[in-house]
């Protein structure tokens, strides 16, 4: 069974941009979502009721089940909570097949082909624990008329496992990592200044770097001076190299405008090291394709 899970908080919205890109190319799909409306650091968060109306009617197919728990923990890190949650999330899932987690700022310019190869691997990784990784395509920033992405970068994360035992957010250090060239537009830093300050000050990543001094940074780019933008990823600088501007009116078309897939990838296995290393050190470490 092909099945997805999202972690649904805070930024609860973009699940209705990302949803369509997958909805017809999966089975099941499970909403987490923290009983108590707390993000991993305890702030509260409200989903309005409309949300839940959408998603009625949007589930066509009943494909779409709401898992909710106490997925905050006092006292607990914010990456051991989504690592914490990860894991209970692919324990409701149920075992066996694919298990792909996806966040709800990430958005497919062709799933189902995804899907597809997924379903052609899985004799050739019998009896292996894989993680299949894809490649980002990251919007930085947005302005009226378009959008800021990154460019020339061979970013990649992982999407989906046959081993969902996972040691840190969605990865598992033991298992074969394997890179499928396709590629996912990420929100990532694409948000509102408001909605960014929010996810700055909750997401797991909230004490690697200094997020007030690169928040003035992101404040500052604009159509002018972004051409001049180098290096600039907030923990492994080199792994952003550039900006590039695409006009567009909507997601929906700028995703018509993305490659499926990179001109030139990175190897479709990942770097030996990747194995063993969490992704902070293994990103210091090694130089990014």
């Amino acid at each position: 069974m092909d099945k997805v899970g999202y972690l649904v908080a805070y930024d609860y919205e973009l699940l209705k941009q990302s949803l369509p890109t997958v909805y017809a190319h999966v089975n099941k799909i499970v909403l987490a979502i923290d009983k108590e409306r707390k993000s991993y650091i305890g702030e509260t968060f409200t989903i309005d009721p409309s949300f839940f109306d959408w998603i009625k009617a949007f589930d066509t197919e009943n494909k779409i089940q709401f898992y909710e728990d106490n997925f905050y923990v006092p006292g607990l890190g914010a990456r051991e909570a989504e690592t914490r949650e990860r894991n209970m999330l692919a324990k409701f899932m149920g075992e066996g097949g694919w298990h792909i987690q996806i966040d709800v700022d990430e958005y497919f310019v062709d799933f189902k082909k995804i899907v597809e190869e997924l379903k052609a691997s899985e004799e050739k990784f019998k009896g292996r624990n894989v993680t299949v990784r894809v490649y980002w395509m990251s919007i930085f920033k947005t302005d009226s008329n378009g959008f800021f992405l990154v460019d020339e970068s061979r970013e990649n994360f992982a999407l989906a496992t046959n081993y969902p035992h996972y040691e840190e957010a969605r990865y598992n250090h033991a298992n074969e990592n394997v890179v499928f060239n396709h590629v996912a537009l990420h929100q990532s830093w694409g948000r509102t200044e408001a909605d960014l300050a929010k996810k700055l000050r909750n997401w797991s990543h909230t004490e690697d770097f200094d997020t007030e001094s690169y928040f003035r940074f992101w404040k500052s780019i604009d159509v002018d001076n972004h051409k001049y933008v180098r290096d600039f990823h907030p923990l492994f600088g080199s792994n952003w190299k550039r900006l590039k501007y695409l006009e567009a009116n909507s997601i929906s078309e700028l995703l018509k405008k993305m490659p499926a897939h990179l001109e030139t990838p990175a190897p479709t296995k990942a770097h030996p090291l990747q194995r063993w290393l969490p992704p902070v050190i293994y990103n210091r470490l090694v130089k990014s394709n």
